[in-house]
């Protein structure tokens, strides 16, 4: 509301009565009038008048002649009314005169004009006018009047605001009328609208009252929808006005729309999918009474003829909504096998049945549905990595498996490395696709940057229907740790060829060399394929929070146990707090033994081309398979590689014939998942059972045996052949006392230049631990001394039950120490057999017997092989 207030604050002093200049006598009279008369804002087509009143404080009377304004007075946008009459102001009395606004158009601005009130001596006082014109002074709210969708046979009533905007009282006046109320002229529909508010005869609310500037008066509004007619919408205009001219009149927009269908579901159609089978994705629909009145949802299932694949979970349940509610209603698509296998696009339909609350039913509401089988299927796994507490400055990696266990190419669009933006976490993944049935692994790391506890998410976002985002939860703690140094001893672990029903214990040292603490945390084995069982356990378990104080040093004790035939590879794997190498690898390899040994007794007498049966004699599966025959002929009595004459195909090598102490080898391959050897049938037990017997070989057969064994092996190194792997559970023992080499497996062919193996040159040990010679734990030179150090190893064990050196880490101390005396076991052994079984295992390959012959000849010489 605008209030105008007038400021008397001119004042004008003249003289009356008297021409003489010098005469004494005269009357003086002051003339008060207004700075200024401001109308403030007047509607267009409105004439506002303010009355100015002239005040003579003076003793004399003043004449005032005129009210002159310039050329600014009037114009196309507005008009100023000024008084025509002249008039005197008696001494001490005030007059009043009538001045007057009325703007044409609306403008943003005043319209600002001087006038001229002249006197009767020439003289004249500016009084400055201001008005501003507005399209209307009458504000309605709303406007338009929206009721919305109303059901037949009800009706809404609805409430109008009409406030004077103006700085003065208005009538306020209805165009159209009839029967004392007003009457609203329908543009579109048959639906009515009925304004409760009574007029006069004129059209006038209020019984012709003024509106006073700033109120405001409420109208009620009433809509019924014509059921005979659900036109889109109806509509209709009511006029009002707060003066007689054109411009002055507003007209208020009514709208509303008749219906039966108070209920819409969106979105009108569900699509699912794809979606691999016998996978659910959940969909929803919304469906929301855009009615006035509350309505009861009666049921939603699923229409005839929709395909099986669609299920609402949980049935459906009466629910009343009142306007504006909404109600979530969930759809199953669940596809089969088949349904992939028929390339099918399941289809139908939902529909929800609902009632007016106080009346009859509603129309129905149908969503379609259809679904799609197929489509990539997500898995990561784990769902949450765990990094503990590091040192800041350091890194700790973890490895996530992402897999597609879908039917069709998973797209991985993105990978939020760090959701929450902590800057500690990080991937080496951006964008991938994975085929059907593949995976690959995911490094996340974690770097903490400052002290304390923090938390993410690491975000994969992909084109899965059901997962198209999953989280993998991270956190860990950075701790203000000084840098460690350390060392690993040895590098790497290769148990070499261990029986798959044996276990084999070997260990890894890790030493802190440095000054200060090193923390050492999620000490545990790493698989090489994600996920996947491996042959290696610690000892004593995953270990994490371990403090190694400088100069300190842990033994990690690991066993191999293969549960098949072929190479088991993994890695030990650690976090240590050296911002240097904080997540070192040590290299863990071993290889189980064939399953299936293939035997034949020798000599072979059959005519040539005469199939043989050959047994294969499964010992560990309990059970002997048949079925492999070949025609052979001239087989020698033992030999390794093939034997002369092969049916249908000879070998590419010429065959060796050796000792009986060697037991022959005429084949070796793969037969489907089966790995086999044939070989020369030795009827009795290996060495190795023979030591476990309730009654075990004397002392003096052990030498004895080991002679032969020594007697052969010098004949194999003067075919260039080191065996590599000698030890009890490869010493047949025949039904007659005589010892056979078998298993040349991993059997190595001298080279005529110093090389290394191609297992030495990839830094990988081959042989069985606890047997192992030096130069086998190190990558060196391997030759005649190997196999030497090997059989005195076996001499040990079998006179002594016991490995020349203990505890968790022999690789580490075959290189770092001496092995101990056979006497510091068995004091009753002779000096000349422990001098025989010391010498060969020397750490040095130079300080052992010159040659196996050499060997036997020492085994000859005690007394032990004498029967003394």
């Amino acid at each position: 509301m605008n209030r105008f207030t007038l400021a008397l604050g001119v004042a004008l002093t003249f003289l009356a009565g008297c021409n003489d200049d010098n005469d004494l006598g005269r009357v003086e009279g002051v003339l008060d009038v207004p700075d200024f008369i401001d109308f403030g804002d007047v509607q267009i087509g409105v004439t506002a008048k303010k009355v100015v009143t002239l005040k003579n404080s003076g003793r004399g009377s003043v004449v005032i002649t005129g009210f002159k304004g310039g050329a600014d007075i009037s114009g196309s946008a507005y008009q100023y009314i000024l008084p025509q009459d002249r008039v005197t102001v008696s001494a001490g009395t005030s007059e009043e005169v009538q001045v007057a606004f009325q703007p044409f158009q609306a403008s943003e601005t005043q319209y600002v004009v001087q006038v001229n009130i002249e006197l009767a001596d020439g003289t004249s006082i500016t009084l400055e006018l201001r008005g501003r014109g507005v399209d209307s002074g009458l504000e309605i709210t709303p406007n338009p009047l929206d009721f919305g969708s109303v059901l037949v046979g009800t009706s809404r009533t609805l409430e109008l605001t009409l406030t004077n905007r103006l700085s003065d009282a208005v009538v306020l006046r209805s165009t159209d009328h009839r029967n004392g109320k007003p009457e609203a002229q329908s543009s579109s529909g048959n639906g009515t609208f009925d304004i409760d508010v009574a007029v006069d005869a004129n059209g006038s609310l209020m019984a012709g009252a003024l509106l006073a500037p700033g109120a405001s008066i409420t109208v009620p509004v009433t809509y019924r929808p014509d059921p005979s007619d659900l036109a889109p919408q109806d509509r209709a205009r009511w006029t009002l006005s707060n003066c007689d001219y054109p411009l002055c009149e507003v007209q208020v927009d009514l709208r509303g729309r008749g219906t039966t269908a108070a209920l819409e579901c969106a979105p009108a159609g569900l699509v699912f999918g794809p979606v691999p089978p016998n996978q659910t994705q959940t969909l929803t629909v919304t469906c929301t009474n855009v009615a006035t009145d509350d309505i009861e949802v009666l049921s939603w299932s699923l229409e005839p003829g929709t395909a099986s694949e669609f299920l609402v979970p949980g049935g459906s349940r009466g629910q009343t909504l009142a306007p504006g509610g909404t109600l979530d209603i969930d759809i199953d698509f669940t596809p089969t096998q088949t349904t992939w296998d028929t390339a099918a696009m399941p289809t139908g339909e939902l529909a929800v049945a609902s009632r007016h609350i106080q009346g009859g039913p509603l129309d129905p509401v149908l969503v379609t549905l259809t679904g799609r089988a197929g489509g990539p299927a997500i898995q990561v796994t784990p769902s949450a990595l765990h990094f503990g507490d590091i040192g800041v400055g350091t890194s700790h990696s973890k490895l996530l498996l992402v897999e597609n266990r879908g039917l069709e190419d998973l797209v991985v669009s993105m990978v939020d490395n760090d959701v929450a933006g902590t800057g500690a976490f990080s991937t080496d993944a951006t964008a991938f696709t994975l085929a059907p049935g593949s995976s690959t692994v995911v490094t996340a790391a974690f770097s903490p940057v400052t002290t304390g506890q923090v938390s993410s998410q690491i975000r994969f976002f992909s084109n899965d229907a059901l997962n198209p985002q999953i989280d993998v939860a991270v956190d860990g703690g950075g701790l203000a740790l000084p840098p460690c140094a350390y060392r690993i001893t040895p590098t790497q672990l290769l148990f070499g060829a261990v029986p798959f029903t044996q276990t084999v214990t070997q260990g890894v040292r890790i030493e802190n060399t440095g000054n200060d603490a090193c923390l050492i945390n999620d000490l545990d084995i790493i698989p090489t394929t994600f996920g996947s069982t491996t042959a290696y356990t610690l000892v004593n378990g995953t270990q994490t929070g371990v403090t190694l104080a400088s100069g300190a040093y842990l033994d990690v004790p690991i066993q191999y146990r293969p549960v098949a035939a072929g190479g088991d590879r993994a890695h030990l794997g650690f976090y240590i707090s050296d911002p240097n190498n904080s997540n070192p690898t040590v290299l863990l390899y071993g290889v189980g033994e064939p399953l299936v040994q293939v035997e034949c007794p020798p000599p072979i007498t059959t005519q040539a081309g005469v199939p043989v049966s050959l047994s294969a004699i499964g010992t560990a599966l309990g059970a002997n398979i048949t079925g492999y025959a070949w025609a052979i002929t001239n087989a020698p009595i033992g030999g390794i590689g093939t034997p002369n004459q092969w049916l249908p195909a000879p070998p590419n090598a010429p065959t060796e014939t050796f000792l009986p102490y060697i037991v022959g080898v005429y084949d070796i391959g793969q037969s489907g998942d089966w790995s086999y050897i044939v070989m020369e049938y030795v009827r009795g037990p290996n060495l190795s059972m023979l030591l476990k017997a309730s009654a075990p070989p004397a002392r003096r057969d052990i030498v004895r045996y080991m002679a032969q064994v020594a007697d052969a092996m010098d004949y194999a190194h003067g075919q260039g052949v080191v065996h590599r792997d000698l030890k009890p559970a490869n010493l047949l023992v025949s039904l007659e006392g005589q010892v056979k080499v078998t298993d040349f497996g991993i059997a190595h062919i001298l080279q005529d230049r110093d090389e290394k193996t191609a297992f030495a040159a990839a830094g990988m040990q081959v042989g069985t631990v606890n047997y192992m010679a030096p130069e086998q734990v190190t990558g060196g030179r391997i030759g005649p001394p190997t196999d030497i150090y090997l059989l005195g190893t076996t001499v040990f064990f079998c006179l002594s039950r016991n490995y020349p050196y203990g505890g968790h880490l022999p690789l580490l101390a075959k290189v770092q120490e001496d092995a101990a005396p056979l006497r510091s076991l068995l004091p009753d052994v002779s000096p000349e057999l422990d001098l025989a079984v010391n010498r060969a295992l020397a750490r040095q390959p130079e300080a052992r017997h010159a040659s196996m012959g050499a060997f036997a000849a020492a085994l000859r010489a005690t007394p032990e092989f004498r029967g003394a």
